[in-house]
């Protein structure tokens, strides 16, 4: 089967079989399941749907026993709908993508609270003094008090240097 006709028919499964699992299943423990993906081979035989599930009072190898039990039910839903010939073998697979991704936001907030404590918190850091006498003793009044007659010279000797300049590139 060619590739867009797949993936048509991907999407076609994922929609039955969520929808299947969310308000067809006689188990109340399958209306928490959860489908992340669906592969289906080319040949349409294989099946293989990745799932997860929001009712942690059951443990993934309950859940991956009901979900095996439950394939029946799939297969029936899957004929209804009359869009394959053929019913493909079906196959479970726990997505561990939440797991994993909660033990990646714990590390990455112990990182941040390290890092905090190193930014703010050490009294020994180069920092942490010097910076506070800094502001202490910084007068703004100290630049205040250079005369106007200092930037006039400054700015008559610019001028004449540039006015030179110019008379010079012209010859």
């Amino acid at each position: 089967m060619k590739g867009i006709r797949l993936e048509r028919m991907q999407k076609e499964l994922y929609r039955i079989l969520s929808t299947a699992y969310s308000m067809g299943a006689h188990d109340d423990r399958l209306h928490s399941v959860r489908i992340t993906s669906i592969k289906i081979t080319p040949d349409l035989h294989y099946l293989k749907i990745s799932y997860d599930y929001l009712n942690k009072k059951v443990n993934k190898k309950q859940m991956q026993e009901l979900l095996e039990k439950s394939s029946g039910f799939i297969k029936k839903q899957i004929a209804g709908a009359q869009i394959m010939r053929r019913i493909p073998e079906i196959s479970f697979q726990y997505d561990k993508t939440e797991v994993k991704s909660s033990h990646l936001d714990k590390i990455f907030m112990v990182l941040e609270e390290e890092k905090r404590n190193n930014y703010y918190g050490d009294e020994d850091d180069d920092y942490g003094d010097g910076y506070d006498d800094f502001d202490e003793n910084f007068e703004e009044d100290e630049y205040d008090d250079l005369d106007e007659d200092d930037y006039d010279e400054f700015e008559d000797g610019l001028e004449e240097d540039l006015i030179d300049d110019d008379q010079d590139e012209d010859y």
